[in-house]
């Protein structure tokens, strides 16, 4: 997952592997949305959703707001339906995504 801040943004900011996708939660009931409540308040709680990631004990959150309900609908069924995917993937198909990655990052 390759996010930025706002859509306006040519470049990206971060990204998330799918293999370190632990759960995805529709709604903005997270603390993310509450450093921000003026800009929370103007979002709708179905636009909302939250990913979860990382490796360690303390996983790491990405909250999101898509521009619509639909658009947030089908991200999430997107991602629930990747991440086991990916996670389940065979051996070699593992090897190979991880040699691309590392090869695009040179």
């Amino acid at each position: 997952i390759v996010w930025a801040r706002s859509a306006s943004t040519r470049s990206f900011e971060g990204a998330v592997e799918m293999r370190e996708v632990h759960e995805i939660r529709v709604g903005k009931n997270y603390k993310d949305f509450e450093r921000w409540p003026e800009e929370a308040k103007r979002i709708e709680n179905l636009r909302c959703f939250v990913v979860f990631y990382g490796s360690e004990f303390k996983l790491k959150s990405l909250s999101i707001a898509a521009l619509s309900e639909k658009e947030c609908e089908l991200w999430v069924k997107g991602l629930r339906h990747l991440v086991p995917d990916t996670i389940h993937a065979p051996y070699p198909l593992q090897v190979e995504r991880w040699l691309r990655k590392e090869f695009y990052a040179m």
